[in-house]
C-alpha cells in the first residue's frame, strides 16, 4: 500500500510494523507552516519551529531506523518578506 506521510506518521503512531521502500517516481512531500503575527512573541516562533523540526527528525530516524539516506529532508526558511500580505 502507498501511503502519504501523514498516514505514516499515524500508523507509526499506531505503533504499526512498517516496511518502506523507494518509490519509482517522485515522491511526496509535505510543508508545515508556522504563522505568527510580526513582532509578537519574540524568538519564540523560530525556537517552537527549531524544536519541532528537530523532533521530528529524531522521530523519523528513531521510528524508521532502516530508512536510506536521504529519504527526508527538513528545512526552515522564512518566506514572508517585510510588508507582504
Amino acid at each position: 500500500t502507498m501511503l502519504t506521510p501523514t498516514l505514516l506518521l499515524d500508523g507509526l503512531a499506531e505503533g504499526m510494523e512498517i516496511d518502506v521502500h523507494p518509490l519509482p517516481f517522485a515522491g511526496f512531500y509535505r510543508e508545515i507552516t508556522l504563522v505568527t503575527r510580526e513582532r509578537e512573541l519574540g524568538s519564540l516562533p523560530e525556537a517552537f519551529a527549531a524544536a519541532s523540526a528537530q523532533t521530528l527528525a529524531a522521530t523519523i530516524e528513531t521510528r524508521l531506523p532502516h530508512l536510506p539516506a536521504g529519504s527526508f529532508a527538513l528545512s526552515m526558511e522564512e518566506d514572508m518578506a517585510e510588508g507582504e500580505a
